[in-house]
């Protein structure tokens, strides 16, 4: 019995010691964000600085594709091109390579060794960002999604394989076209995507499923969900943001170097946070489990996009909002489905506050 209770007590009260680090930290630093610099492009380098070209012209920019970075010196194109394109195209297709793996990885673990589409994701997009260069965990963590399908949906490790490069070839297109950069939700909707894809194609050329199906009906009356919902979410995106002003604040104060420099600095990045908050969150009941592994990929946007601890709660919000609108759509355990909704949270949120006279500044 008390080991019970210590199980039940250990949870939330780490919750609550990275929460509260998370708060110190906010105070200490101007940005409440400043660790969540993801995606985006910077701005350009002032005149005088390193960054300027010989010529003195202010020409330099740091585009971030994907989280590749590129120095792009408009002035000097010597530099630029061949070099830069194979860098980027090997990055590439790594990455493609991550997410299809990714996809299959979480599938089994998911569905053959019964971990759950949620703690088998968790568990991979921990281990890719420990091991792998950020565009690659990117990508795996991505094919996580994909992979958090269930056989309702995707019967078949042949069916898997075909997710798994439908998802890689629609990363590539999205981050080729610069689509939907800097928005959480981002790779759970790319997944999604891949995943309705991959069920269509099903439906038209093999034997129809009757276990999924795109529009269902809700086994719980939408009332009953929204609050329940909102609130998981937005403590998710809460603790995925304390999570890494924890690891960021206990680095900084220990001055860790080498080895344990770098492990603090891939448990930092977002794909890190995301993992551990929806592996921890995977414990409970998948009624706040859900939600809050969806918070915690709001959590993911870039402080272009989302600047302050309000509107991550306002984006939160929208996204348990849309999360129980989407109830009784994608019946069957659909891959994507959470990151669909923080997706669509997080846009609409940006589309409200760009209505008002007086929004996040």
């Amino acid at each position: 019995m008390s080991s019970a209770i210590a199980r039940r007590l250990a949870f939330p009260l780490l919750a609550a010691l990275l929460f509260l680090s998370g708060l110190v930290s906010a105070f200490v630093h101007p940005k409440p964000f400043h660790c969540l610099q993801v995606l985006g492009v910077s701005k350009k380098a002032p005149k005088g600085s390193s960054a300027t070209n010989a010529s003195g012209n202010d020409q330099n920019e740091t585009l971030l594709l994907g989280n590749v970075t590129l120095a792009h010196n408009y002035g000097s194109t010597r530099m630029l091109d061949e070099n830069l394109h194979r860098k980027w195209t090997s990055s590439a297709a790594k990455a493609a390579g991550s997410v299809f793996f990714g996809t299959i990885l979480t599938f089994a673990l998911n569905n053959h060794l019964s971990l759950g589409p949620i703690k088998a994701s968790c568990t991979v997009g921990l281990l890719a960002a420990l091991t792998l260069e950020e565009k690659s965990a990117l990508g795996a963590f991505l094919g996580s999604f994909a992979g958090m399908a269930r056989l309702p949906v995707i019967p078949s490790f042949t069916a898997a394989i075909l997710l798994g490069l439908l998802s890689a070839a629609m990363m590539t297109l999205c981050d080729n076209k610069r689509w939907f950069i800097g928005l959480g939700g981002r790779l759970g909707f790319i997944a999604q995507v891949s995943c309705t894809t991959q069920y269509l194609l099903s439906r038209i050329i093999g034997r129809p499923n009757t276990g999924a199906a795109l529009i269902g009906k809700s086994s719980q009356p939408i009332g009953h969900q929204i609050i329940p919902t909102c609130l998981a979410t937005i403590f998710g995106a809460l603790l995925v943001s304390a999570w890494k002003e924890a690891v960021l604040g206990l680095a900084k104060a220990t001055n860790l170097q080498g080895k344990w420099k770098t492990l603090s600095d891939r448990l930092s990045t977002s794909v890190a946070a995301a993992s551990v908050t929806g592996g921890m969150m995977s414990f409970f009941p998948v009624a706040l489990a859900g939600p809050a592994y969806c918070g915690a990929f709001v959590a993911m946007s870039s402080p272009q996009k989302i600047e302050t601890y309000g509107g991550l709660v306002g984006a939160s919000a929208c996204a348990g909002f849309v999360q129980v609108l989407l109830a009784a759509t994608l019946i069957g355990g659909w891959g994507g489905k959470l990151g669909t909704a923080a997706f669509l949270g997080v846009v609409v949120y940006r589309s409200v506050m760009k209505q008002l006279p007086l929004r996040d500044k």
